[in-house]
């Protein structure tokens, strides 16, 4: 007889590395996010990396993406599925964006 053991799949691990929670970011329009994406079957899966914002939506995919937000308070979040279905999530806040033509 054969006997087979069916290993849990586990949760990936997902860390935004920036922007860093409340960053206040003026870089006249873009923005650069990253996060780190690694999966205990796959290994790296930063690629799977979906961005979106509270106040853009969908911002692209990809481990490090530059962006262009509008001005205001954004709830930037990175989320990912790996293969087997096991998906996580993790946000950031912006506190606010200016943009470079705003005269303060």
């Amino acid at each position: 007889s054969v006997t087979i053991q069916v290993l849990p799949n586990s949760l990936p691990a997902l860390s935004i590395t920036t922007p860093l929670e409340s960053a206040v970011i003026n870089s006249g329009g873009i923005a650069v996010l990253g996060a780190d994406a690694l999966d205990a079957e796959e290994g790296d899966i930063g690629w799977k990396v979906q961005w979106s914002s509270s106040l853009g939506g969908q911002l692209g995919s990809g481990a490090t993406i530059q962006v262009q937000l509008a001005e205001g308070p954004h709830l930037i979040t990175a989320a990912l599925t790996d293969d087997a279905g096991a998906s996580v999530a993790q946000s950031v806040s912006i506190k606010e964006f200016y943009s470079s033509r705003r005269s303060v």
